[in-house]
């Protein structure tokens, strides 16, 4: 699989997984903070066959460090990029 339909297929998944968070935050408890968006995150990517993308296992630690990082960078540098198209490029870049 070429760098670019796995930065497509990434995507996809950031999209679902963006998806799946909102329903989930919409059914837990009103004090429950965002804080730990990225661990949600992580383990729902790795659930949904991040992996298989990526032709590598990697730790959910790890992958909850990248998606931090992508965040902060998305909402610091004014990319044109969605979330997702941003997040997805860096992490395929990144694991590469």
């Amino acid at each position: 699989m070429g760098r670019e339909d796995k930065i497509r297929q990434v995507e996809d998944l950031l999209r679902q997984t963006d998806s799946a968070y909102r329903c989930y935050r919409i059914n837990c408890p009103p004090i429950d903070s965002d804080c730990h968006w990225s661990e949600w995150y992580a383990e729902y990517l790795i659930g949904q066959g991040f992996d298989l993308v990526m032709d590598d296992r990697l730790a959910a630690e790890l992958l909850t460090n990248l998606l931090k990082k992508c965040r902060a960078d998305h909402l610091c540098g004014g990319s044109p990029l969605s979330w997702q198209a941003f997040a997805a490029r860096r992490i395929v870049e990144k694991l590469q």
